[in-house]
């Protein structure tokens, strides 16, 4: 068997090394699941829960499609810049989620289960600025009804300046 040159073996070298690299990534990556870094901290009644934030319009209209799971007391906070009505559907999403749809003082005003791959409309029925996902009756398990307050993760409080 002949050895390789070195021009051969440094080209093998880079090709393994991209290739676990992208298997690293794979991983890391699974479904689009966020890294633990990504995630933000809020309150729905008191109780801490880990958010991704989605706050552009391609993070808001891919949401948590095509993942396999949600983690207890993760989830996922939709933002807007305004208030307005907002619906949801769950076409590609493989797990059952319960959404809160919240107002600009941060009140949740409906709450809502939604089944997978269901492609119903989902409506917050008044104008609102956020949607936070969860797994379905995660709010019913910790007694969250229409009405209670959230916290928003810091970068997304109101400040006084913001606020009319």
């Amino acid at each position: 068997m002949r050895t390789p040159d070195k021009k051969t073996t440094t080209w093998i070298r880079a090709v393994q090394a991209t290739c676990v690299c992208l298997g690293v990534s794979a991983v890391a990556c699974r479904n689009g699941a966020p890294n633990q870094a990504d995630l933000e901290v809020m309150r729905v009644g008191g109780i801490p829960i880990h958010v991704e934030i989605a706050d552009t319009p391609e993070t808001r209209r891919l949401g948590l499609m095509y993942r396999d799971d949600l983690p207890p007391d993760q989830g996922m906070l939709f933002v807007y810049s305004k208030d307005e009505v907002l619906t949801f559907w769950m076409k590609n999403t493989r797990v059952p989620l319960s959404i809160a749809f919240i107002s600009k003082d941060a009140r949740i005003v409906r709450i809502i289960d939604m089944h997978p791959f269901g492609e119903e409309s989902h409506s917050s029925g008044v104008p609102v600025r956020f949607a936070l996902e969860m797994s379905q009756g995660w709010f019913r398990e910790h007694g969250i009804e229409p009405g209670n307050r959230v916290e928003l993760p810091g970068r997304l409080k109101p400040t006084p300046s913001s606020t009319p």
